[in-house]
């Protein structure tokens, strides 16, 4: 597998699902607070678990996915992200919608570690600053679209809407990853030590 724009705009979209994920739908809080009966600070959880779990998940996922490989771990993010983006947009109760957003948190984890990952193995020098460099530009979309998207998915479709669209997001890059990314960091060169 060889570093080329492709590959970069894939792992960049991959990276968004962070920004992407709590910017879509930050217009919709009230609407959310509103539907469920509970104070906007209960909702707000929502953004907490989220940040929360995408910190924890960086702090574990990189150093699984140094002893397993990349391409595995970022799947099953993709899949997490997923299910807990649709389990989310179908949740009954906001206790149920906050721990959707903790696992969706987590799973965006995967984006922005191991496709950062898939970078340095695969470049070095020179080439490896021009790639960190556009996938910066490509993952800095994320927060600028997120919340016109937001509110347009708000006012045509409602908040719940925001959960699918990020459910279908990462079925389509689970897709990509799975067509157009290989492992990048091969059985001899990953770590053996203990987390």
């Amino acid at each position: 597998m060889k570093l080329n724009v492709w590959l970069i705009l894939i792992l960049g979209g991959l990276a968004t699902l962070g920004p992407l994920g709590t910017d879509l739908y930050l217009v919709a809080l009230p609407t959310m607070s509103e539907e469920f009966g509970v104070t906007g600070a209960t909702i707000s959880l929502t953004l907490s678990a989220f940040t929360i779990g995408m910190a924890l998940g960086q702090l574990v996922i990189g150093a699984v996915s140094d002893r397993l490989g990349r391409r595995r771990i970022l799947m099953a993010g993709l899949t997490i992200m997923m299910f807990a983006a649709g389990f989310a947009a179908i949740s009954p109760t906001a206790p149920a919608l906050i721990v959707a957003c903790a696992f969706m948190g987590t799973a965006a984890a995967t984006g922005l570690v191991s496709g950062r990952a898939v970078v340095s193995d695969l470049a070095s020098g020179h080439a490896a600053t021009r790639a960190f460099s556009f996938l910066g530009l490509v993952t800095g979309l994320g927060p600028m679209i997120g919340p016109v998207l937001g509110v347009v998915f708000l006012t045509t479709w409602g908040w719940r809407s925001m959960f699918g669209f990020m459910a279908v997001f990462a079925a389509v890059w689970l897709l990509l990853v799975f067509l157009f990314v290989g492992e990048s960091l091969p059985p001899e060169k990953r770590q053996v030590k203990s987390l």
